[in-house]
């Protein structure tokens, strides 16, 4: 997966948009769609950020449904930071978003149902 950044009105025409860190090397994905998100939060004093990322946890299937968080801006995904959301086939396709200063709601497509929207609180 690699984000793209800028807009059309910050490039001139024809112009390659800056490139976000690459990530294909460092998590597991299916071939489909996957979603990352930054947290900003503050501990003793100083601002600091985790990245949340969503996907199947599998190179074939559209199974196992993970969130996994890193804390050096996606270089690393520790295994005690993974949670596992739904580990039956479903269609796979999720969204992040921040809800308050301690929860994350993910939307994702699951095994049970069409929608699952599934609130987290992150310490």
């Amino acid at each position: 997966m690699t984000a793209m950044t800028g807009s059309r009105r910050n490039n001139r025409p024809g112009q390659d948009m800056d490139r976000a860190p690459d990530f294909t090397q460092s998590i597991d994905r299916a071939d489909c769609m996957a979603n990352i998100h930054k947290r900003v939060y503050r501990q003793d004093g100083k601002e600091k950020s985790v990245l949340l990322f969503v996907n199947p946890e599998s190179y074939s299937r559209r199974d196992h449904i993970t969130l996994k968080m890193s804390f050096d801006d996606g270089n690393t995904w520790p295994e005690a930071c993974h949670i596992l959301l739904d580990e039956y086939a479903g269609r796979g396709y999720s969204c992040i978003t921040s809800i308050n200063g301690s929860t994350i709601g993910i939307l994702y497509e699951s095994s049970q149902s069409d929608l699952v929207f599934q609130q987290i609180i992150i310490e």
